[in-house]
């Protein structure tokens, strides 16, 4: 049986599919707590929207913002938003979501 390889022009079309796809940011190694906190706040909602099966759009519509504000929550930009404005975010979909100042 002669192994079958994936066709060059199929190779490029990946390639340029995965040069536009936005990447999830990471934590650096040196964040400050407050970094690492609305990381958590992101992941948290992340996990919501998943477990939800909620689309990007159907999540923004629910927490009243738009899918460009969703997108760089599940991607982890956080630098882009604020812990208290991630929180309230939290707040709506978890009513009983708890913070803790360790």
């Amino acid at each position: 049986m002669a192994k079958r390889w994936t066709s060059e022009e199929t190779l490029k079309k990946m390639d340029k599919k995965l040069i536009r796809a936005e990447s999830a940011a990471t934590l650096s190694p040196d964040a400050s707590a407050i970094e690492r906190f609305k990381f958590d706040l992101c992941k948290k909602l992340l996990i919501h929207m998943k477990n939800q099966e909620l689309s990007q759009r159907q999540f923004a519509k629910i927490l009243g913002i738009n899918e460009s504000r969703v997108s760089e929550i599940i991607h982890y930009k956080v630098k882009r938003v604020t812990a208290d404005r991630l929180m309230s975010y939290l707040e709506m979909v978890d009513h009983e979501a708890k913070f803790k100042v360790a």
